[in-house]
């Protein structure tokens, strides 16, 4: 007797359907009242003020003479310049340009 292939039995495909979706509101939600009351913000925006410590930071590693800049500037002791004697010499200190050898204090 031949043999017949039986074929596999899948679930029958059904049209899907979502789920409904929740009513619409016609009334505005709360949080639009909320937003009228919140001060609108100036268009025109102040420049940020820049302190004295801000801007000496800015420029502290900046070569005069070639304009290296970051770690191409060494802090070395000024040895010309004494500050303290006690407990120990404390030296002043100057800064080192290593790309052109430039010092300034």
């Amino acid at each position: 007797p031949p043999q017949q292939s039986t074929a596999p039995s899948y679930p029958r495909q059904e049209s899907y359907t979502p789920p409904p979706s929740p009513p619409q509101q016609s009334s505005s939600p709360s949080y639009q009242n909320q937003e009228s009351t919140i001060p609108s913000v100036p268009t025109q925006y102040a420049e940020p003020i820049i302190t004295p410590s801000e801007d000496s930071r800015i420029n502290k590693r900046v070569c005069p003479e070639c304009g290296a800049m970051g770690f191409a500037i060494k802090e070395v002791d000024d040895r010309s310049r004494i500050i303290s004697y006690t407990p120990r010499r404390i030296y002043a200190k100057k800064k080192s340009c290593t790309k052109c050898r430039f010092e300034w204090h």
